[in-house]
């Protein structure tokens, strides 16, 4: 958990208005873990888009505005490419571990003592069908009138 805690550079509502034009020692630390962490994206590269970043965020909060639409394009854009490819990684983030929960949970309702021979075809199978329900596809071929 300790590096999503550096995507925290990224929060709007963090951001000073004190006429800092500079990254402090903190967010340094947590752009530089960011930056290092994906590869072919250039520590100094993200500073320097970090700081354009920083005034469009600041520019908004004077203006009211919301932040979606503007960091949308600014994500979708190629003013900002290395802040970009972040952007996409920390979309792509699960928010929670509910579903990974909700897996295991499944596992071990179908995997008991008295089934605990289960090969793991069958049971991601049977996890598959009680996760997903099974596919109107995959159901077809068994159903008499088809799948409707």
């Amino acid at each position: 958990m300790g590096f999503l805690k550096n995507f925290g550079i990224f929060d709007p509502s963090l951001i000073q208005v004190d006429g800092q034009t500079f990254l402090d020692e903190e967010q340094q630390a947590q752009l530089k873990t960011i930056s290092e962490t994906f590869p072919g994206i250039s520590h100094s590269a993200c500073q320097a888009e970090w700081l354009i970043f920083r005034e469009v965020l600041l520019d908004l909060q004077e203006k009211c505005e919301q932040y979606v639409v503007p960091l949308k394009r600014a994500a979708e854009g190629t003013t900002l490419p290395n802040l970009r490819r972040i952007a996409h990684v920390a979309m792509v983030l699960p928010v929670s571990t509910a579903d990974c929960e909700r897996g295991f949970s499944a596992m071990k309702r179908i995997k008991t003592k008295q089934r605990n021979r289960l090969i793991d075809t069958t049971l991601n199978n049977l996890m598959m069908i009680t996760l997903e329900g099974p596919s109107c596809q995959d159901m077809e071929a068994h159903l008499p009138g088809g799948c409707r």
